[in-house]
């Protein structure tokens, strides 16, 4: 925790819905519907996390990619197609 109701991880801080002491490890989940994957483009200025997808399945209605950032594994669903090993 860095701050009230805000955690770090990845190297980013984010708002959370839970409050404990500031500095106090704790574990992060997030619903992978929650995050929102884009294409990295060379030209424009990204302001999220960079990976890559290193696994697609698609699920129905949705595709579920799983991306690696540095050595974390981040689970993410989304509607549109994007090809492994694709920067997002």
């Amino acid at each position: 925790m860095v701050d009230k109701l805000k955690v770090k991880f990845l190297g980013h801080p984010f708002d959370c819905v839970d409050n404990f002491p500031i500095h106090e490890k704790v574990d992060v989940v997030i619903r992978p519907e929650d995050v929102n994957l884009t294409l990295v483009k060379k030209s424009t200025k990204h302001d999220g996390l960079k990976g890559t997808i290193v696994n697609k399945v698609f699920q129905g209605i949705h595709y579920e990619y799983l991306v690696m950032i540095g050595k974390n594994e981040l689970v993410v669903q989304s509607t549109l197609d994007y090809p492994v090993d694709e920067e997002v």
